[in-house]
């Protein structure tokens, strides 16, 4: 009989703390919908200037096939896009720290990377690549390289270098030094890189 009551007795607790964490953002949320609710209605601005939340709400549910449709390309893209600028990431980074010739070579094409426009890139990319899944991809992948190359190699390069002469001096190798220290320093980069990629790939 005890056991029930110590698991309801533990469960209260984490619920309670689950109402005050999330209440106050719902609650917030929901008074901000009522405003633009009732400021829309009061003001008497027309729907297609600054719709009100139930207009937004009929049109999510009388257009639901429409929006579901288009929601999985663009979560294709990207998914796929992210991958790419993943891969690219790391490789880029990998390359970077690997000799100060290639940091020379390819670190100043990676910060490149970032001057150029996307507004101005993407209608290059429509015409080359024409108006399918490819150039959401590829703008996809662009944005979401930058922030994970330069963050492994900020990782990469956080590594203890005390420790890392340390293994020096017990004769471990190059891969050897890499395995034990370097990629377990930069992986909090990369997993932060990776995180903030992930979000403008969304946007």
């Amino acid at each position: 009989m005890t056991e029930p009551l110590v698991a309801d007795a533990a469960a209260r607790p984490s619920a309670r703390g689950w109402i005050r964490s999330w209440a106050p953002p719902a609650l917030l949320v929901g008074a901000g919908l009522a405003v633009w609710e009732v400021a829309v209605r009061v003001s008497g601005t027309p729907v297609w200037l600054l719709p009100p939340p139930s207009a937004v709400a009929r049109a999510l549910v009388e257009d639901r096939s429409l929006l579901l449709a288009n929601a999985a390309v663009t979560l294709t893209a990207v998914l796929v896009g992210f991958a790419l600028a993943l891969a690219a990431g790391l490789l880029a980074a990998l390359l970077i720290d690997a000799s100060p010739t290639l940091d020379r070579a390819l670190y100043p094409l990676v910060v490149a990377s970032q001057t150029v426009p996307i507004p101005a890139l993407a209608p290059l990319l429509l015409i080359w690549f024409g108006y399918g899944l490819l150039p959401k991809v590829l703008v996809t992948a662009l944005v979401g390289f930058f922030p994970i190359a330069v963050n492994t190699v900020d990782g990469l390069r956080a590594a203890d270098r005390e420790t890392l002469a340390l293994l020096r001096a017990f004769g471990a190798s190059r891969g050897q030094r890499f395995r034990l220290v370097r990629l377990p320093a930069a992986l909090p980069a990369v997993f932060s890189g990776a995180r903030i990629a992930i979000a403008i790939c969304v946007i």
